[in-house]
């Protein structure tokens, strides 16, 4: 099947190593920095992704349904605009971020 990749450069995850452990590769048709964009994608196609569950259950017009290989977790990104390096808001909700979601 014709897969949508989430990530932020472009590269391999936690679903490629799955898929290599067991002599298979997906077929990546188009590549996104962010789950954001996944719902309104899957929707107006019929490609598929593995993306967190929380993100898309709610979301009326898509399925999930759990893989059926084992998939490992994925890499959590933070990002900001280097403007905001060093704003005192902005420091302590990066740093809140850090310490409850880790």
């Amino acid at each position: 099947m014709n897969h949508v990749l989430v990530s932020y450069d472009g590269g391999t995850g936690a679903t490629d190593v799955a898929l290599e452990r067991i002599g298979k590769k997906k077929n990546v048709v188009m590549s996104i920095t962010s789950f954001l964009l996944l719902a309104d994608i899957l929707k107006n196609s019929d490609w598929i992704a593995v993306a967190p569950h929380y993100l898309l259950e709610k979301d009326s017009g898509i399925t999930s349904k759990k893989p059926p290989i084992e998939v490992g977790g994925y890499n959590k990104l933070m990002a900001w605009h280097e403007r905001t390096h060093h704003d005192s808001i902005q420091h302590w909700f990066r740093d809140f971020l850090l310490k409850t979601c880790l």
